[in-house]
């Protein structure tokens, strides 16, 4: 960080409520063995994970590149978690903090890009998680 450059509180946030999804998913199916042989249970939880983690960079870089680049996770946090649930609150909180923290004069370059890595996330989502698991 150079000076003058001050870290995204709003992303680091986000990021933050990104990595908790994936820990509390683990902590209150961690008994459930059909869940955790299904292969789009490990791949959505390092998705959110490695989302999270770029989040927290992004907002501690504090650039405009790296607040633009960030909403890429953010939409795809977005996408994986928008359904009806709980976890469409935590898709509203790192949609709303994220695009907060998009730079005014790139704004529609990120929105477009947030935009388009939420409709993957949601994609992803529709096609990974279809089958269930009981338990």
């Amino acid at each position: 960080m150079t000076a003058g450059q001050r870290p995204a509180l709003g992303l680091i946030v986000a990021g933050a409520f990104s990595l908790l999804v994936p820990a509390l998913v683990a902590l209150s199916s961690g008994a459930c063995t059909a869940l955790w042989t299904q292969p789009g249970t490990w791949a959505g939880l390092a998705t959110m994970s490695a989302a999270g983690l770029s989040l927290v960079w992004a907002g501690m870089d504090g650039r405009d590149g790296a607040r633009i680049l960030a909403q890429l996770p953010a939409g795809i946090v977005v996408g994986l978690q928008i359904q009806p649930s709980t976890g469409a609150l935590v898709a509203l909180l790192v949609a709303g903090l994220a695009l907060r923290a998009a730079p005014r004069s790139w704004f529609a370059e990120a929105i477009s890009v947030f935009a388009a890595a939420a409709g993957l996330g949601f994609l992803v989502l529709m096609r990974a998680f279809s089958g269930g698991a009981s338990c």
